[in-house]
């Protein structure tokens, strides 16, 4: 078997070479308390809150600094992965599908997801799951750090 190392290298490398120098990548975090993630898994979308502050930097990010190509990973919390994923649509609120919330949403293509999270814990390296952590909801993550948890999860399967 390939150490996880020589794999997430061979990953960089590939990426350089096909020269992907303007996608981005993406944490979000969905609580599990607010009981969206079986909605956005089954419906191909990725969805925040924030219903009263248009202006809040997650939002920004969410609307404003991610784009159609960028992929993403939900962090459900507790170092559980939920998914991964490459957004396919532009930002938009949905009021239909949440109907309570004022949920800002995107349209996705779900690459691997899964129905309850895989535990990540000891499996990537800390600079990762510390940022994997972090308080924002929506975070950007360096190639590298990506690729780590798309590597992950692709051999987990």
């Amino acid at each position: 078997m390939i150490p996880l190392f020589v794999r997430v290298k061979f990953l960089s490398l590939v990426s350089f070479l096909l020269n992907v120098s303007t996608q981005k990548y993406w944490r979000v975090t969905i609580r599990p308390e607010y009981q969206i993630w079986g909605i956005c898994r089954d419906n191909e979308i990725l969805a925040i809150g924030y219903p009263k502050r248009p202006d809040n930097f997650n939002v920004r990010r969410f609307r404003d600094e991610m784009s159609i190509g960028d992929r993403f990973v939900v962090y459900l919390i507790d170092f559980e992965i939920g998914g991964i994923g490459t957004i396919t649509g532009d930002y938009r609120i949905d009021q239909v599908l949440f109907r309570e919330h004022f949920w800002r949403t995107r349209k996705v293509r779900w690459d691997h997801r899964f129905y309850s999270g895989i535990d990540c814990r000891d499996r990537l390296s800390d600079k990762v799951l510390k940022r994997l952590h972090l308080q924002n909801t929506v975070q950007e993550l360096s190639q590298i750090q990506f690729e780590e948890i798309e590597t992950l999860l692709v051999y987990s399967i």
